[in-house]
This record gives structure tokens, C-alpha cells and sequence, in this order.
């Protein structure tokens, strides 16, 4: 699976090792997820003030998000079914796009006393699993959402 990274003016864009990390932490969550290696996920880094533009233009919510979701896909059913397949010389179909607050990022990795790489790890996780059809509407979703990125999160060493 192919990553891109889209830092715009973020003040706290990460760093290589960190987007590093990310990547290998999507790929491993896509791998086990199997996710067709041949999609393409956008990450995009931000802050407060251009989230919260997204977030009313798409969510009709006007305040600042962590982590904004868009996926391109209807998610596992789609590409269970064989409905999507790559053909010689065809563009990488877009499995969808991830815009990351870092300011929100980094705020939020100091209030629950863990590191920026955590924390950016985590949300990168959070928003590819929303592009995979996974939602936290109900409790129920919520906690195997949560569990799913915990033992991604964990088996990649990343921990709180």
C-alpha cells in the first residue's frame, strides 16, 4: 500500500521517523486487515483552525477535530468482493485521504501524559481504520475499534 504524506503548513508537522512509523503501522494494520496492496492512502497534517474548516464543511460541526476521515471506498465489502482490481497502467485506486490536527495532536498527547509520536501514531491508526468501514457511533463499536488499534498499536511498539 502506498502513503503519502501531505505536511502543508503544520507547525508541529512529524518528522521522517515518525512518518516512518506511521507508515509501517498502516501497512501492518492493512496487511492484517487485507487490504489489496495496491490502494493508496493521503495523510494530510494541519492545524486547528484548517481541521475545523473540514469539519464544518463536511461535518457541519464548527469546531477543531483531531482527525478527519474521507474514505474513497465503501470500505472491506468492496474489495472482499473482487469488485476492485488494478489493470496494467491504471492508476493506484485511492482508498481515501486523513487530515491530522497536529496542533490538536500535540495538545492532546500532553494531556494524556504520552509522547507527540504516540499520540500522531494513534490518530494516523484511528482515521485508516475509519477509511476501512470501522466506526465508534455505539459503545460496542467504539470498544472494537479501540481494541483493534490497541493490538496494532502494540504489536508495532507503539505504547502509552
Amino acid at each position: 500500500m502506498r502513503i503519502e504524506f501531505r505536511c502543508g503548513q503544520s507547525q508541529n508537522a512529524p518528522d521522517r521517523d515518525i512518518l516512518k512509523k506511521i507508515a509501517s503501522l498502516l501497512r501492518c494494520a492493512a496487511k492484517e486487515e487485507k487490504v489489496p496492496s495496491f490502494y493508496t492512502v493521503t495523510i494530510g497534517f494541519c492545524d486547528d483552525e484548517r481541521i475545523r474548516r473540514f469539519n464544518r464543511r463536511f461535518r457541519n460541526l464548527d469546531k477543531a477535530t483531531d482527525v478527519l476521515s474521507f474514505p474513497m471506498t465503501s470500505g472491506r465489502e468492496e474489495w472482499s468482493s473482487g469488485e476492485v482490481s488494478l489493470s496494467p497502467g491504471t492508476v493506484r485506486p485511492s482508498l481515501g485521504d486523513i487530515l491530522i490536527s497536529t496542533e490538536r495532536c500535540a495538545a492532546q498527547a500532553e494531556e494524556y501524559g504520552h509522547g507527540f509520536e504516540r499520540e500522531i501514531c494513534f490518530l494516523a491508526l484511528h482515521g485508516f481504520l475509519h477509511l476501512l468501514g470501522y466506526d465508534h457511533m455505539e459503545e460496542e463499536e467504539r470498544k472494537e475499534m479501540e481494541n483493534i488499534a490497541d493490538v496494532y498499536l502494540d504489536a508495532m511498539g507503539v505504547v502509552r
